[in-house]
């Protein structure tokens, strides 16, 4: 979140009435929930993770252990296969619509 000045980004109608409730105080002003970002899609965060997430279902696929995966990717093996399940989940779903 960037600071901006209202004497800016204001309309001057707009920030007289704006005084009247708040004068010369910090306001946070939430996006609308339509432009609002979800979580780690300006990151980059949660394409990483659903690349990775792929990743290690398919090193199961070809046979790597969930010992190994836990180890290679600092999970627990609990997580691994949690991963596994969703990811086999995901591509079921995917092959239903096609």
């Amino acid at each position: 979140m960037q600071y901006k000045n209202g004497l800016v980004v204001l309309p001057p109608k707009l920030l007289k009435e704006v005084q009247e409730y708040v004068n010369g105080e910090i306001v946070y002003i939430p996006c609308r929930k339509s432009v609002k970002a979800k979580w780690g899609e300006q990151s980059g965060t949660k394409a990483m993770l659903e690349e990775r997430n792929l990743l290690i279902y398919e090193a199961s696929l070809s046979g790597q252990s969930v010992i190994a995966l836990s180890q290679q990717y600092f999970l627990s093996e609990d997580r691994i296969r949690r991963i596994i399940a969703e990811q086999k989940k995901k591509i079921a779903q995917r092959r239903i619509y096609l």
